[in-house]
């Protein structure tokens, strides 16, 4: 198996070998993390986007509303890590 690590080391995402992942990277402001749902909503140059977070720890880095932020995306549009666009 192929994985793929965060900045944290931990797996954010496993293919079998010689299948590689085609992941989406998409930038835009941080308007909103969910608290209580797993979801990530970001105003982009195509409008505001709403995408479900993989893994609870992925909301939890200390980015604030307003930041311009880079989210990847795995292969059914699930939020596998978020970054500050600047990184």
């Amino acid at each position: 198996m192929d994985h793929t690590l965060d900045e944290n080391n931990t797996v954010i995402d496993l293919h079998p070998k010689g299948q590689e992942g085609h992941h989406t990277y998409v930038t835009g402001k941080l308007i909103y993390v969910g608290k209580m749902k797993n979801e990530i909503k970001l105003k982009t140059k195509e409008g505001e986007k709403l995408y479900p977070l993989e893994r609870l720890e992925v909301k939890t880095k200390p980015i604030p509303e307003g930041t311009q932020v880079t989210v990847e995306l795995n292969e059914a549009g699930t939020v596998i890590d978020l970054h500050r666009a600047d990184k």
